[in-house]
C-alpha cells in the first residue's frame, strides 16, 4: 500500500480534524476521554489478549514484546497536550481509497469519536506505517506535536497490534493478524515477517 504517497492527505485531514472547536463537539454530544485513561486500557487488553501471538507469530521475539507492554508506554515529563476532537479509530479499514487512482477517498466509522488527546489519532498512524510514517503525516500536519509524548502514540499502537491478532484470530482473518504483527514489528521491533 502506498502510505508513503497518502500522508499529505492524511496530515491535513488530521490538522482539519484535530481544529474542530470542542465547544462545538461537546455541545453535539461528543464525550471526552483522558489519554491515560485509554493508555491503560489498551495495555490491559494487550496483556490479557498477549498469549494468542504464540499461535501465529512464534518466531517473533514475543519476550521483547511482552516486557515493552508490560513496562508499560515511556513516561514524559510534559503535560497532556491540548484536548482536540479525534477519530479515536484512525484503523486502516476505516480509510477509504481508490487503489487505481492510488487515492484517499474517504474516512468511515465515527462511532468513537471523542474529545481527547491528538496522540490518539497519531496512534493508528505508527500502527500502519510506524516512525517513518507518522513523519511524513506530521509534514503536513499544521497543529501542534510534542514530540516527546509520541512514544506513547507508538505504545497504544503495539496495543492496538495485539488485539487486532486476537480479533483475526477469533474471526479468521488473517489480514487482521498480519496487520497486527506488522504493527507490534513497526512499533516495538525485531520481527520482519508479518506471516
Amino acid at each position: 500500500m502506498p502510505f508513503q504517497k497518502w500522508a499529505p492527505t492524511l496530515g491535513r485531514f488530521l490538522s482539519w480534524l484535530h481544529a474542530f472547536p470542542i465547544h462545538e463537539a461537546i455541545k453535539l454530544g461528543v464525550n471526552q476521554e483522558d489519554m491515560a485513561s485509554l493508555v491503560e486500557e489498551v495495555r490491559a487488553d494487550a496483556l490479557g489478549d498477549f498469549e494468542c501471538l504464540n499461535q501465529v507469530a512464534r518466531d517473533a521475539p514475543l519476550d521483547e514484546w511482552h516486557a515493552y507492554l508490560t513496562d508499560g508506554p515511556p513516561t514524559c515529563q510534559q503535560p497532556s497536550s491540548t484536548q482536540v476532537v479525534v477519530h479515536r479509530d484512525l484503523a486502516a479499514e476505516h480509510v477509504l481509497c481508490d487503489t487505481t487512482r492510488q487515492t484517499l477517498t474517504g474516512i468511515i466509522d465515527w462511532s468513537d469519536i471523542a474529545i481527547s488527546d491528538a496522540l490518539v489519532d497519531f496512534a493508528g498512524i505508527f500502527h500502519w506505517g510506524g516512525e517513518a510514517f507518522i513523519n511524513a503525516v506530521l509534514a503536513s500536519y499544521d497543529g501542534p506535536v510534542d514530540r516527546a509524548r509520541l512514544p506513547q502514540a507508538r505504545f497504544v499502537a503495539a496495543c492496538r497490534g495485539v488485539a487486532d491478532v486476537a480479533f483475526g484470530l477469533e474471526l479468521s482473518r488473517r489480514e487482521y493478524i498480519d496487520a497486527g504483527i506488522r504493527a507490534l514489528s513497526l512499533c516495538v521491533g525485531g520481527h520482519s515477517d508479518a506471516g
